[in-house]
């Protein structure tokens, strides 16, 4: 299982390469997504002690569809820009040939910040999911597919986490261990 502390790990050297390349405002959406998207553990961990099982995986934002919509949000925000195009380290905030006339350097910068922000939390949600399919190893990559997990009703056996036995094991521990 990818802990916590793994994911920080790891997404913290991505994110400051991000960060480089894109501005500070895609570093710190990567980073955000990259480690926090875990906090969705906590539905099942709820669940678990509510119910006493651990046969189901809710996690309802480690979704492709997030990534997907996510995504589309970015090209559509880069498509329909006022101002900047995306990613912000190719916007010349001084130049005015690439920035429209009808629009002022402060909201030239602020677009292209929060276009920046978009496209690092989509990145980080991606690279998140992606690190949890190669270290805890489901049946398939659909298991991060929030329709394909409701479609089965979240039963764990079903959506392709049979046969692991240390399966939400951290689930019975209290939250503060399982850093």
């Amino acid at each position: 299982m990818a802990r916590p502390r793994f994911h920080a790990l790891a997404t913290g050297l991505v994110a400051t390469a991000v960060s480089r390349r894109w501005g500070r405002a895609a570093g710190a959406g990567f980073l955000l997504t990259g480690i926090f998207v875990d906090v969705d553990h906590l539905a099942d961990y709820v669940w678990v002690r509510w119910q006493g099982q651990r046969n189901h995986f809710l996690a309802p934002l480690h979704a492709w569809e997030l990534v997907v919509a996510g995504g589309a949000f970015v090209l559509w925000m880069r498509r329909h820009r006022a101002t900047a195009p995306l990613p912000d380290a190719l916007v010349s905030i001084g130049s005015n040939a690439e920035r429209p006339p009808s629009t002022s350097p402060d909201a030239w910068s602020s677009h292209s910040r929060f276009a920046g922000l978009a496209a690092g939390l989509v990145a980080g949600l991606l690279f998140h999911l992606v690190q949890d399919v190669l270290t805890n190893r489901p049946r398939h990559p659909g298991v991060y597919a929030l329709t394909y997990r409701i479609v089965h009703r979240f039963q764990r056996e079903r959506i392709g986490w049979k046969g692991h036995k240390t399966f939400h094991d951290w689930s019975k521990r209290p939250w503060y261990t399982w850093l």
